[in-house]
């Protein structure tokens, strides 16, 4: 069953956007990740084989740091519980992120892509 409000992409909508009302916020897993450094019980860590930073949960205590010191304010509270979400690339799902796999684009919308790729692409940016 599908429950939006746990999603690991925060989904907005502003309906004053004409132009692109529907936007997303999601962790683009930083090389040097500020939501990893901002953890007071270190409940953020990077996942040595996807490189993801994913949140233990055991650990975390919702005070949501993370999310302040993170650029894109990804991490986001969990509706139900004192904790703070982002995604970690499916880490535990054996074929890599579902929104990539589901997308009906086939891949045009979203990709996967390797950390190097996306850090390169971001020094670009930069």
């Amino acid at each position: 069953m599908a429950r939006p409000a746990v999603a690991r992409i925060a989904i907005h909508f502003n309906e004053f956007d004409g132009e692109n009302p529907i936007t997303g916020t999601l962790c683009v897993q930083c090389p040097e990740a500020p939501c990893i450094e901002a953890c007071p019980v270190d409940a953020l860590v990077r996942d040595g084989r996807t490189g993801a930073v994913r949140v233990l949960e055991e650990v975390c205590i919702g005070c949501m740091r993370c999310q302040k010191a993170c650029p894109w304010g990804a991490p986001q509270r969990h509706p139900d519980r004192r904790l703070a979400i982002k995604c970690d690339l499916c880490s535990d799902h054996p074929d890599g992120p579902q929104c990539v796999a589901m997308c009906p684009l086939a891949g045009k919308a979203l990709t996967y892509e390797p950390l190097a790729y996306v850090s390169e692409v971001t020094d670009e940016r930069r």
